[in-house]
């Protein structure tokens, strides 16, 4: 049963909640025409870094609870290189090359979840010498946003990446050991 349709502007974008969920319909649309649609799905102020109010994305879900929109909203934005940063009291979307350099979740050798999508730090502790031949084992499996660093004792590698792409390099780094 709907309760609820939300137009966003005169863009005919529709958000559509109802006992069951949410129903994203967004169709090549610019974040900048999507604020209300983020601040809505969020519950909490959402900003934009300057730069990226005119990237588009292009989501249809439907009948998705509000965790499963996160994780949408947030792989569309993985897939335009902007990364989703959420704190208690806001939401920014940054460029995943500038969320290297913020906020973002470090995990520490340990298991975690890879949703809703996000930009995080994973640190691993590798044996001791081994970091080194490890960085360049997986050169070439981390996005294009990523990076990945060696401790200076050589006994931990510092990456940086999607979550989903973490868990994916943290399976592999295991075997190397």
């Amino acid at each position: 049963m709907r309760f609820l349709v939300l137009l966003l502007s005169t863009l005919l974008v529709s958000i559509t909640a109802w006992a069951g969920g949410v129903s994203l319909d967004v169709n090549n649309k610019s974040l900048s025409t999507q604020m209300k649609l983020l601040t809505k799905i969020y519950n909490k102020p959402v900003v934009v870094a300057s730069g990226l109010s005119n990237k588009t994305i292009n989501i249809k879900a439907e009948d998705v609870n509000a965790d499963a929109a996160k994780h949408i909203i947030a792989k569309a934005l993985s897939l335009e290189g902007v990364a989703v940063i959420e704190t208690e009291t806001e939401v920014s979307l940054v460029a995943a090359k500038e969320a290297l350099k913020s906020g973002i979740e470090t995990i520490y050798d340990t298991k975690f979840s890879t949703t809703p999508e996000r930009f995080a730090t994973l640190v691993l502790n590798v044996p001791k010498g081994k970091a080194f031949d490890m960085e360049k084992s997986i050169r070439a499996l981390y996005s294009r946003d990523g990076a990945v660093a060696v401790s200076s004792a050589g006994d931990k590698l510092i990456i940086s990446d999607w979550t989903s792409n973490l868990s994916r390099l943290q399976q592999v780094i295991q075997t190397l050991k």
